[in-house]
């Protein structure tokens, strides 16, 4: 059975990952649909190549592909909600 005490999000800063790979992640994820490793490494002004070396080591795509994911399910739980208050009020 999984300890979910210490479960890490993909999207948090993991295990042996230096702050600045995390910080590049983290400029990286929350650009978007946006999201290049060039405009990290350009508004990092770090090199595209340590850029797509921390990228390949700490799997950025996998982990913001789980980060969008739960960004929709989220959205789509507070959409759902707001139909029931909707329907609970007496809207039609």
């Amino acid at each position: 059975m999984t300890n979910n005490i210490n479960h890490i999000s993909a999207w948090e800063r993991q295990e042996n990952e230096s702050e600045p790979a995390f910080q590049a992640f983290v400029t990286y994820r929350d650009k978007g649909l946006d999201r290049t490793l060039i405009s990290v490494s350009q508004e990092l002004h770090k090199s595209y190549t340590l850029i797509r070396r921390w990228a390949d080591t700490w799997s950025w795509s996998e982990r913001v592909r789980e980060y969008d994911n739960e960004l929709e399910r989220k959205a789509k739980k507070e959409q759902n909600k707001q139909e029931i208050l909707g329907d609970e009020s007496g809207v039609n």
